[in-house]
């Protein structure tokens, strides 16, 4: 584009020799690529004032605008395809926008402008009034990002103490369940051993009982043949024996006076040595019963 536009400035020239070019720029930074040119328009031979003047409404008017612009366009975009080797076509003309503006119109731009000045300086003073507001809120975002630091510090600091009283006090429970449990091992023994130990007495209990009743149940036995063998055999008289050996009888004949003993004492003996006998022969069967039910617990 930049030898289209060279290309160009030399058209130009010839389209419009009056037209002396003092600078010319291309804008490649744009979508569409262009170039401003800076000129002064040279009118010659003026009767009145200096000779040669600024001549921009005798050079371009309306009719010469008209033709420099078809001019121009045929010419640029033969350039352009030359350039590219391309055969594009321009699409028709549109109808000018371009005008003179009245002095009027500009007094309205230029009040226009000035308002949009004072827009222009009330925004910048309610943006700095905003970037103050700006810098105020940002002290406080820091100020409160600083509270939100001490809060999470001490909150921090809670739960690290939180946390040591929790294992502390789950320690403490820990040491408490094991001496519970240690406790409660230690009982289950004193429990199993009563436990036994009833069962043992309880057995050895039984086990008397059943033999005191076998004895209790001989015992009229016993009583009859000791009757029988006072009372029958050795014709002893009842109120005699009693005399002799109740208690009650013999304190109250001692009050009145101190007798003798005419009951032949060797009989008693015999007597009790037959019971004591049979209470050894009862004794040694129950002995012999107990020592066998061991031994079967033993095995």
């Amino acid at each position: 584009m930049t030898q289209v536009f060279e290309q160009q400035l030399e058209d130009i020239q010839e389209i419009v020799p009056d037209f002396y070019i003092a600078n010319a720029t291309i804008h490649l930074d744009e979508h569409s690529p262009h170039m401003h040119i800076v000129g002064v328009p040279v009118k010659e031979n003026c009767k009145t004032g200096l000779s040669r003047q600024v001549g921009k409404t005798s050079i371009f008017t309306k009719e010469s605008l008209v033709v420099i612009q078809d001019k121009m366009r045929e010419r640029c975009i033969n350039e352009f395809n030359i350039i590219y080797g391309l055969d594009f076509k321009l699409k028709e003309k549109e109808k000018g926008k371009n005008r003179d503006i009245t002095s009027y119109e500009r007094k309205l731009f230029n009040e226009r402008v000035k308002g949009l000045k004072q827009e222009i300086s009330n925004l910048q003073d309610e943006v700095s009034d905003l970037e103050d507001n700006k810098e105020s809120i940002n002290k406080q975002i820091t100020k409160l990002n600083k509270d939100k630091d001490d809060i999470n510090d001490e909150i921090d600091k809670k739960k690290k103490l939180n946390n040591k009283i929790i294992i502390k006090s789950k320690n403490q429970l820990l040491d408490e369940n094991k001496k519970l449990k240690e406790e409660n091992e230690h009982l289950k023994s004193i429990n199993y051993q009563t436990e036994t130990r009833y069962n043992d007495l309880k057995e050895r209990t039984d086990y008397l009982i059943y033999h005191l009743n076998k004895i209790i149940k001989k015992l009229p036995e016993f009583i009859q043949n000791l009757i029988d063998r006072l009372f029958n055999y050795n014709n002893i008289n009842l109120n005699f024996f009693k005399q002799q050996y109740d208690p009650e009888v013999i304190k109250k004949r001692e009050k009145s006076f101190k007798g003798f003993n005419l009951f032949n004492k060797k009989e008693i003996d015999k007597a009790t040595k037959h019971i004591n006998d049979e209470m050894d022969e009862y004794a040694e069967e129950f002995y012999e019963t107990k020592k066998s039910k061991d031994d079967e617990l033993e095995r």
